[in-house]
């Protein structure tokens, strides 16, 4: 199973930092339990237009799939509320949230964790 991993943010993301995060925490992440299915899949928050999310995050799936050897996805989700309900059930295994939705999107996960945040996320409870 793959690991679950928030990446929460305030301001807006700056490209290059999401990149090296994402690259940080793939490299460090266990990518396969033995299954041919695995994958690395991750979604955003929906902060901008859908079709700019995509062309932005399907580069960096291909670059973290031709780096990592592994299949990369990017999956677009509709509101705050599907990206918390695609992280709870599996379907992603990274998530670039806000404050709040990721605060409650590591409630219904035990043991998934922050690796990155905006000053003012650390407010939130």
């Amino acid at each position: 199973m793959l690991h679950h991993i928030s990446i929460i943010k305030c301001l807006r993301p700056k490209f290059a930092l999401f990149i090296a995060i994402t690259i940080c925490v793939a490299i460090s992440i266990p990518l396969s339990t033995g299954k041919a299915s695995d994958a690395f899949v991750f979604t955003a928050i929906p902060d901008e237009d859908e079709s700019r999310l995509r062309q932005r995050f399907n580069k960096v799936a291909s670059y973290l799939e031709s780096k990592l050897g592994v299949a990369v996805t990017y999956i677009p989700v509709k509101s705050y509320a599907a990206a918390v309900a695609a992280f709870r059930n599996d379907q992603v295994q990274l998530a670039w949230f806000g404050g709040l939705s990721g605060v409650r999107a590591r409630i219904l996960v035990p043991g998934s964790e922050a690796i990155a945040q905006g000053f003012e996320d650390q407010a939130f409870f």
